[in-house]
């Protein structure tokens, strides 16, 4: 019997059966293990989601370091027109079977047209449309009593997604990072919705390492809060608008040598979502 053939056939029929009892875990509402991100060929992937519904990518084969090991890996996205949430998801198996237990992480971003929309774990819904998802997976395989992986694969895992989920009803706030080099840039927070977003605030982290707190924009709507952040209060924002904030000179460097920064955006009427400073 020709063994490749065999394993082949092997490899489709546990990759299926493996994803359908993660999809069918991630539609009952089980909490997979938060993401990351990834590469592979970038294969297209077509996707319908509606409202509250997951749907997951073609998912890949990596190999192990040891023999017969591998990791099929793929991710799955839920959204509910306001938030979207991307997971990673992997099944781990060796030349004789599976491993008794088998994690995912990885980081991810969403680029349109090359250029980063959104990124996280739980991030703003970008809205309907064609996008690239680049996921980082880590996958991790055990077998029984062992303190430490048997398994261990990352790479980064490359798809076009596409979604038709609506924006819900109310304001909608996508943070942008503007054109930026290692001395400045630019924070633009737009409102995709359908309503003004009330009173919107966004918040500069201060670098861990300074001597003291440090005001990182110059723009006279901002403060130093109690935390030594910068909090600056931006106004209300209309529907298909956007407001716009320059950072100091000093806070991209800074953000360069503390890699752990982040600035964010909310509003009395939506929620505070997180993205990194600078780059």
């Amino acid at each position: 019997m020709n063994t490749m053939a065999l394993r082949s056939r092997i490899s489709v029929n546990r990759f299926s059966s493996a994803r359908i009892a993660a999809v069918a875990a991630f539609a009952l509402g089980a909490v997979p293990v938060a993401g990351m991100g990834s590469t592979a060929a970038a294969t297209p992937t077509a996707g319908a989601t509606a409202a509250g519904a997951p749907h997951c990518t073609e998912g890949e084969s990596w190999k192990g370091g040891g023999w017969g090991q591998y990791a099929d890996v793929w991710a799955c996205m839920k959204t509910d027109g306001k938030t979207l949430n991307i997971t990673a998801h992997a099944a781990c198996y060796y030349a004789l079977g599976t491993y008794e237990r088998c994690s995912a992480t990885g980081n991810w971003t969403l680029r349109k047209n090359g250029e980063a929309v959104v990124s996280g774990g739980e991030a703003p819904y970008p809205g309907p449309g064609t996008y690239e998802l680049d996921m980082y997976i880590v996958a991790e395989g055990r077998s029984a009593g062992s303190s430490s992986p048997n398994l261990r694969v990352s790479g980064r895992h490359v798809r076009t997604v596409t979604f038709d989920t609506p924006f819900t009803n109310g304001p909608h706030l996508l943070g942008a990072n503007g054109p930026s080099d290692s001395s400045k840039s630019t924070l633009t927070v737009m409102n995709k919705g359908d309503q003004t977003a009330k009173a919107v605030v966004v918040t500069l982290s201060s670098p861990q390492n300074a001597g003291g707190a440090a005001k990182l924009s110059d723009d006279r709507r901002c403060k130093l809060n109690h935390w030594g952040n910068t909090e600056c209060a931006l106004g209300d924002v209309a529907p298909n608008s956007s407001v716009s904030l320059p950072v100091s000179d000093d806070a991209c460097r800074m953000s360069s040598e503390d890699g752990s920064r982040y600035w964010s955006y909310k509003a009395e009427n939506f929620p505070e979502f997180h993205a990194p400073l600078c780059g």
